[in-house]
């Protein structure tokens, strides 16, 4: 139930799913309902009515940090007392061939976790960034060298405070 109530979220907000996009790839957009703009080592996305979604990537691998911020203060990513909103965790499993015991692949696994939200309106966002952070994650994956398997890609809903 849970990927076909996000199809049609995808479906029935194309305009939010191009600016979420716009903000993964790093483009600023400046027209329309949605605004995205950088800001330092940022990409923000407005919304009317809503905080402002800051979002930061590590340019050379799949760090994402994302915060809803009512001031316009940048998060530090570095302080831990600050826990993103959206963020991605890496992990790493071995794979064995039942038959082969010998044979050892590994397989990464990107987690995209997403907080739970009170306000069923950010959840919905959070859930949409979420999504569009899977699939750029999973575009991003051209090829995969020979002691490993095609890495996995999950969203998790973190329902915990």
């Amino acid at each position: 139930m849970y990927l076909t109530e996000t199809r049609e979220l995808i479906h029935n907000l194309p305009g939010l799913v191009l600016a979420i996009n716009k903000m993964l790839d790093k483009q600023e957009k400046d027209y329309g309902c949605f605004q995205i703009k950088k800001e330092e080592d940022f990409c923000s996305l407005y919304i009317p009515s809503f905080p402002s979604f800051k979002l930061y990537q590590n340019p050379r691998s799949h760090v994402y940090k994302g915060y809803w911020q009512t001031s316009d203060i940048l998060p530090d990513i570095k302080d831990r007392n600050k826990k993103p909103q959206i963020y991605i965790k890496k992990k790493q499993k071995q794979v064995t061939n039942p038959k082969n015991i010998r044979l050892v692949k590994k397989q990464p696994i990107y987690e995209v976790i997403y907080k739970y939200d009170p306000t069923p309106e950010i959840r919905l966002v959070n859930r949409l960034i979420a999504t569009c952070l899977k699939e750029k994650i999973e575009a991003s994956i051209s090829s995969v060298p020979e002691n490993e398997i095609m890495p996995l890609v999950l969203i998790t809903e973190d329902i915990t405070n």
